[in-house]
């Protein structure tokens, strides 16, 4: 979400060839993600990049809790992509 609020003021993004974003604004991106939290869809989130915090803020401002806004990038995406051996912190 944030990468793609960051790239809408950029003229070129998603023009498609006829000029036009067509249903591309942060408010569909946001209504989008917010249409699959209320439908219990996983969300997953990146965690190594510049817009790690402003992530999880925009997520949060869809629906998701502060702590789910953090496990779409800790527990959720270490189970989604099978990487059993990191994602939470347990005995052991």
């Amino acid at each position: 979400m944030a990468i793609f609020k960051t790239a809408l003021s950029d003229p070129v993004f998603l023009r498609g060839g006829n000029g036009s974003t067509g249903n591309s604004s942060s408010s569909n991106v946001r209504a989008n993600v917010a249409s699959l939290h209320r439908a219990g869809i996983p969300i997953l989130s990146g965690k190594h990049d510049r817009h790690t915090q402003r992530e999880r803020q925009h997520l949060v401002d869809a629906g998701p809790t502060p702590a789910e806004a953090i496990n779409a990038a800790i527990s959720v995406a270490a189970k989604y992509h099978r990487l059993t051996d990191r994602g939470v912190i347990a005995p052991g």
